[in-house]
């Protein structure tokens, strides 16, 4: 059951046709369910998702996909998927060129303040 808090990310209208919330992981689904929600999400947020970026989803929850799609459309990053980048950086940067590259300074950052 979706929480009044989902609500308000597109993604839970998708998810809950396959009976997922925003917190399910992506390897709880199949491939052509995978397929189906990315392509409905496209839609509802008008963005386009790299095979090479969803390709990188599968250790991911569905919050941190919207997440992924916020960032894309130009807003906060969080620290999960600040991780994600620069994990799969060499991956995800193919097909947006130099997008994911102030995420990776501000993970280096971070980590010289930090030590």
């Amino acid at each position: 059951m979706m929480k009044s808090v989902d609500i308000q990310y597109p993604i839970c209208e998708v998810l809950s046709y396959y009976n997922l919330d925003i917190n399910s992981s992506v390897g709880e689904v199949d491939d052509l369910d995978f397929i189906g929600i990315i392509m409905e999400c496209e839609k509802k947020y008008d963005i386009s998702l790299n095979d090479d970026e969803c390709d990188t989803f599968y250790k991911l929850k569905f919050c941190d996909i919207h997440d992924i799609i916020m960032i894309l459309k130009g807003g906060n990053c969080t620290e999960n998927i600040e991780n994600w980048i620069v994990d799969n950086y060499i991956f995800i940067s193919k097909r947006r060129p130099g997008f994911y590259e102030p995420f990776l300074r501000n993970k280096k950052i971070n980590e010289i303040i930090n030590d």
